[in-house]
């Protein structure tokens, strides 16, 4: 029987570089806190969901609750949650750019934001921003797949790299949209 081999993938640069799925499990925060992981030295994420719960009191019915990605302080993507928690239950917030079907039988909300595919780089912070979080409310049960992915050049920067991944998702979208035909009436 044959041994699984890791992953491999094709680099800008024509190298190829190793990368491999795993969850990202992240310690839950402070009471009325956000919680937030940075992309580690050395590699890049490939964000394929990110899930988390809050708990909520009976006092608040209402919170607004993104995904936010930063790259040295700079808020560069955000994901809102299109739906309004329950008050006193878990609510179970995923975003995710994989195909999700929502379970009637949970006995907890789920509310599911759809994102990107998007390679995050070495610094990139991931995190919650939520609004109007009061004393009662506690994310937990928070983890990330990603695909992790090994830098081939080290030199490379934050910026370079993120400038990088910004192109790829550009030309990704440009050979999936419909041939544009020229001339016309």
């Amino acid at each position: 029987m044959g041994a699984i081999q890791p992953a491999r993938f094709l680099t800008d640069t024509g190298h190829i570089r190793p990368g491999v799925s795993r969850v990202v499990q992240v310690k839950n925060p402070a009471v009325a806190t956000d919680w937030s992981v940075a992309v580690p030295a050395g590699v890049q994420w490939g964000i394929r969901t990110a899930t988390a719960t809050l708990t909520t009191g009976a006092a608040t019915t209402s919170y607004t609750v993104r995904l936010r990605l930063t790259v040295d302080g700079v808020i560069v993507a955000q994901f809102a949650c299109n739906g309004a928690p329950s008050s006193s239950t878990d609510n179970v917030y995923t975003w995710s750019n994989v195909a999700q079907q929502y379970d009637a039988e949970s006995v907890h909300q789920t509310l599911n934001v759809g994102m990107p595919n998007l390679v995050l780089p070495q610094g990139c912070v991931i995190g919650t921003s939520t609004l109007t979080l009061d004393a009662t409310g506690q994310w937990s049960a928070i983890a990330l797949w990603v695909e992790e992915y090994y830098f081939t050049n080290p030199q490379l920067s934050t910026i370079e790299t993120l400038h990088q991944a910004a192109e790829r998702v550009y030309i990704q979208e440009l050979e999936q949209s419909p041939a544009q035909t020229g001339g016309g009436n």
